[in-house]
């Protein structure tokens, strides 16, 4: 026998009823429970002081909080993912039984909704190539409209039958008498179309050496109808890119369409455009690029715009009446081959709906005007 053994208290074997310890406890252990056990009685209630505060605050003693053995429960539940109560029991509705279904459809509903989105998805597709890409600059009431192919349905507004109706034209600016190797050649207003407010104005340069291409710099100016946000330019995908013009934001087209149809292609190399807006008028610059007219020179052309209250008149009018019909043609023949998007007063240029259009025939010709 040990001597802890010998110097342990008798237990109850000896000295009948009295104090028991646990086996494992020392000398000190034992003389310290007998003197909390003579301090604190507890078959007579004498409890330590913060006893009952000591073992509530305990979490494994403390009382439960209502619905605790609910909370436990459904947190198992949903742990092992199997079917379960809800929390708090509410009154189901119609709907309800609708959003309960949707969460959790069976294969014939979930093959109709596919089927229904397929469709969906596939109707705005066909209805409006340019906003299935979604792609647009906007620089104020203008900028493009990027499509990877030209749009199946495309319109030209009825023409406007009387003069009277057009309003007046908008603020006229031009590059001056000349501008680096162009000299201007003539101007002339396309009547009132349907988006634009007044007749449209054009000016037209010509190069004064030998042209490598078209050997013409064109300026188009109007405003927007009050019946429409914006009139943007329907472009390749991928050919526009952004410049800025001063303080104008701009946008740089390379390229233009070959026919008016469907299936014409994009063509680039031949055909150069620098589009913005200035003071609430639209500007579209097209020029050709083999004649050295591509983005930094379309963008220098437009810082040199400046207001004109009149045009002036070409030196050699002689000459100039034998060309001027070939460049309304040639006027004609780029305008064909331009597609625009109209979007409707309160649409939203940045993702509505718009319809494309072309340029109408002039009901009363290109006619010519020449300052005195």
């Amino acid at each position: 026998m040990s001597e802890r053994d010998c110097a342990r208290r008798p237990s109850t074997e000896a000295e009948g009823p009295g104090l028991s310890f646990p086996e494992d406890f020392s000398i000190d252990e034992e003389d310290f429970a007998s003197e909390l056990r003579e301090l604190f009685p507890l078959e007579r209630e004498v409890l330590p002081p913060g006893l009952a505060q000591t073992l509530c605050g305990d979490e494994w003693r403390a009382p439960v909080t209502p619905g605790y053995e609910a909370k436990v429960t459904y947190h198992v539940f949903s742990r092992l993912d199997l079917p379960r109560a809800p929390l708090v029991v509410q009154r189901h509705t119609r709907f309800d039984s609708i959003a309960t279904a949707l969460k959790r459809p069976t294969k014939p509903l979930a093959a109709a909704i596919s089927t229904l989105l397929v469709l969906m998805v596939f109707s705005v597709l066909m209805a409006s190539p340019a906003f299935a890409e979604g792609l647009r600059i906007l620089v104020g009431q203008t900028g493009v409209a990027q499509v990877s192919q030209l749009p199946a349905h495309i319109d030209t507004p009825p023409s406007i039958e009387t003069s009277a109706q057009q309003g007046p034209p908008a603020p006229v600016y031009w590059l001056g008498p000349s501008y680096s190797n162009f000299k201007f050649f003539y101007a002339n207003q396309i009547a009132q179309q349907e988006w634009s407010e007044g007749p449209i104005t054009e000016l037209h340069y010509v190069l004064t050496k030998v042209a490598a291409g078209g050997g013409t710099l064109d300026i188009r100016e109007f405003r927007v109808s009050h019946d429409f946000e914006a009139v943007l330019q329907v472009v390749q995908q991928g050919s526009a890119t952004e410049v800025m013009v001063g303080d104008d934001p701009a946008v740089y087209v390379d390229g233009g369409w070959n026919g008016n149809s469907i299936t014409s292609g994009w063509v680039t190399g031949k055909r150069s455009e620098l589009i913005l807006q200035h003071d609430g008028v639209i500007i579209w610059i097209v020029a050709d690029p083999r004649d050295g007219m591509k983005q930094a020179q379309l963008v220098d052309a437009a810082r040199r715009l400046e207001f004109t209250p009149d045009l002036p008149s070409p030196r050699n009018m002689a000459v100039m009446q034998v060309i001027e019909r070939q460049m309304e043609m040639a006027s004609a023949t780029t305008a064909a081959g331009e597609v625009y998007a109209l979007v409707q007063r309160g649409g939203s240029p940045q993702s509505g709906i718009f319809s494309f259009v072309r340029m109408r025939p002039d009901p009363y010709g290109a006619i010519a005007h020449h300052a005195r």
